[in-house]
């Protein structure tokens, strides 16, 4: 895919309703598949699409999948990252990570995980579990420096724009 104009909308809620509106001809969003919750309540995917089908009344949630197709799926991106400082002391870390754990092991972890999160498990990881981001980044011509200096400039104009009402 050749990228033209980028721009960043701000969530993948954001993305979904983007591509719906015509707005975007194409957008980037998580994808997970549908959960047993999910299909027993009308709303077929798990993905992204889910963040709109589940405000949508039943009988419009078809629509959208015809409107807003998944094209292709990138190799899986760790998400929603538990990070702590360098330094920080192992042994709390440790407590942190068992705890969450044993939690996602009940049936209650796993559905708040998922309602929280969209996330179906946790698992440690490094940063280098993050080169194919990169590299997905690098080949669509798109900086992860650039997104996080644009996600500031946003903020700080947001900032300027509350202290002066």
């Amino acid at each position: 895919v050749k990228l033209g104009r980028v721009f960043h909308a701000g969530g993948h809620a954001n993305v979904i309703q983007a591509v719906l509106d015509g707005k975007a001809d194409g957008g980037s969003g998580f994808y997970s598949p549908p959960n047993e919750t999910q299909r027993a309540a009308g709303h077929y995917v798990g993905d992204a699409r889910y963040l709109i089908i589940k405000r949508m009344p039943e009988e419009k949630r078809l629509g959208l999948l015809d409107e807003v197709r998944v094209l292709k799926l990138s190799d899986p991106i760790p998400n929603d990252l538990c990070a702590v400082r360098k330094g920080f002391p192992e042994a709390t870390w440790k407590r942190f990570e068992e705890s969450l754990q044993r939690y996602l092991q009940t049936d209650e972890g796993r559905e708040v995980y998922f309602d929280v999160l969209t996330a179906v498990g946790a698992s440690p990881t490094d940063d280098s579990a993050f080169d194919g981001f990169r590299e997905a980044l690098s080949t669509a011509g798109v900086s992860a420096e650039g997104i996080l200096q644009d996600a500031e400039k946003k903020l700080e104009e947001r900032r300027k724009k509350a202290g002066a009402s």
